[in-house]
C-alpha cells in the first residue's frame, strides 16, 4: 500500500501542472492544492483521534486513514511543480545580482 500512496504522490504532480498552466496560474493553484494538503493533515490527525477515543471497528480506522493519505498525495501534487518555478520567477532578469542568485536558486 505505501508503494501504490508514493506513486500517486509522483503521478498528481501532472494533475498540479495542468491546472496551474491551463486554469488558474500557479499562485492560485499554490493556495488551492496547499488547502487540500492541510485537510489532508487534518483528517489524518482526526483519524488518530478517532482511533484512540472511539470504538470503531478497523476496516473504517483504515479507510479514513487512506482517504487522508491520499487527499495528501492530491495535495502534494498540486504544490511539487509550482512552487520551484514560483520561487524563480521573484527573481529580476534584468538585474546582474538577481540573475546571480536565481543561478544558485
Amino acid at each position: 500500500q505505501v508503494n501504490i500512496w508514493m506513486g500517486t504522490c509522483y503521478v498528481t504532480p501532472v494533475i498540479g501542472a495542468v491546472v496551474a498552466d491551463s486554469y488558474l496560474g500557479r499562485y492560485k493553484t499554490i493556495m488551492l492544492f496547499s488547502t487540500v494538503y492541510l485537510v489532508g493533515l487534518l483528517l489524518l490527525v482526526a483519524s488518530n483521534v478517532v482511533c484512540d477515543q472511539t470504538s470503531l471497528d478497523w476496516g473504517h480506522l483504515t479507510s479514513m486513514l487512506f482517504v487522508a493519505l491520499y487527499t495528501i498525495a492530491l495535495g502534494t501534487g498540486g504544490i511539487k511543480p509550482n512552487v520551484s518555478s514560483f520561487g524563480a520567477d521573484q527573481f529580476d532578469e534584468s538585474d546582474p545580482d538577481d540573475r546571480r542568485d536565481k543561478e544558485s536558486f
